[in-house]
């Protein structure tokens, strides 16, 4: 098993970096999808996919 495979799933997610961005701004503050589209340059259907993504392992 590589150790990709062993790292936690939430990990794995979070390595992504439109993941990791959208991560780091929520961090700062609570956003709404359209405030989190404006500050990371990227379509709303995208970002609400990798948000929901991050939200399936808690």
């Amino acid at each position: 098993m590589s150790s990709a495979q062993g790292a936690p799933a939430f990990l794995r997610l979070a390595a992504h970096p439109l993941r990791w961005r959208l991560l780091t701004e929520l961090a700062a503050g609570d956003y709404r999808v359209r405030e989190l589209v404006e500050l990371v340059g990227q379509p709303q259907n995208l970002v609400s996919y990798h948000l929901r993504l991050l939200r399936a392992v808690g």
